[in-house]
């Protein structure tokens, strides 16, 4: 195992940022070419979380001929493995989090950072009109994971249907997201959809189908009511209010739903009078409500 201590040095301001790393094992210099964009800035703090180093804030000089200065809040990450610089952005996407609130750090240069607990810790430092601050921040590298959730979700809509086998061993959240994820890239289809409803991740006795409405007809509805029990029996809320294919058909199939007590329907779905009556007759203890671009606007009595 490698210890090293890494140097950023500016060889050139602002053109050339240059790396050094010192061997602590053999006690020997060495300079390394880097790519990615690269923070222009002096007065950073550079903390490593992972097998990243972790740049934040600084004063970003225009020239070193003169004194004007722009104060940032940019987080740049140098990855040590592939000698690569990416600039994550302002202040991050979500923020940094506040130890004390739930809100930006502003931009700072000359502050403290440390790595505790796998967070990087921001102290104090100095504002664009020298104003010294004595406010605390954290950082998880826990921020980046979507970005690789992104990626996985990606790669498993793309190759569906042969990723369908792995759709049982994901995490909950994953689970949730590869659904709403397919739904919206119009993937999902019909017969995926007890694979989905079917999963102990689905533990909720609410179903919504806004997400995948505009494909979202009879059969969808139909599929739904031939599950059987246990699950037509576990399923108190069904929202379909922005699924304008169902007709009274489709209505019809829901009255399996014994369990039923509330029906989100859309309004310019092509569900008529008599068909919502027919409903009320068969499950007179529903609550059916007719919404507008998936917004309640009156039950029906």
């Amino acid at each position: 195992m490698r210890i090293c201590i890494y140097v950023f040095a500016w060889a050139l301001f602002p053109t050339c940022l240059e790396t050094h790393i010192l061997d602590l094992t053999t006690m020997t210099w060495s300079h390394v070419v880097t790519d990615g964009p690269y923070p222009k800035s002096e007065g950073f703090t550079a903390c490593t979380l992972g097998t990243s180093i972790v740049i934040f804030g600084g004063k970003e000089l225009s020239s070193p001929y003169t004194t004007h200065s722009r104060v940032v809040n940019d987080v740049f990450s140098f990855c040590t493995r592939t000698m690569t610089w990416s600039h994550v952005g302002k202040s991050l996407d979500p923020p940094l989090d506040s130890i004390e609130a739930l809100n930006e750090p502003p931009a700072r240069y000359s502050h403290s950072a440390c790595t505790w607990n796998g967070k990087m810790l921001v102290f104090g430092g100095c504002s664009g009109y020298r104003k010294e601050m004595d406010d605390l921040y954290s950082f998880s590298w826990y921020h980046m994971v979507p970005r690789l959730t992104d990626l996985c979700l990606s790669t498993l809509v793309e190759r569906t249907p042969h990723t369908l086998p792995l759709v049982t061993t994901l995490p909950d959240d994953l689970f949730h997201l590869l659904f709403h994820t397919m739904a919206q890239h119009r993937k999902l289809t019909r017969v995926m959809l007890p694979l989905f409803l079917a999963n102990p991740s689905f533990a909720s006795t609410e179903i919504s189908l806004t997400v995948c409405g505009p494909m979202v007809d009879d059969e969808w509805l139909h599929t739904i009511a031939q599950m059987g029990e246990p699950y037509t029996q576990k399923w108190e809320a069904l929202d379909i209010s922005n699924c304008k294919m169902v007709t009274n058909k489709g209505l019809r199939k829901l009255t399996l739903l014994s369990n039923l007590k509330i029906l989100m329907a859309d309004e310019d779905s092509r569900i008529t009078c008599d068909g919502l009556r027919m409903f009320k007759d068969h499950l007179p203890g529903v609550d059916v409500v007719l919404c507008r671009q998936s917004q309640p606007i009156y039950k029906v009595s």
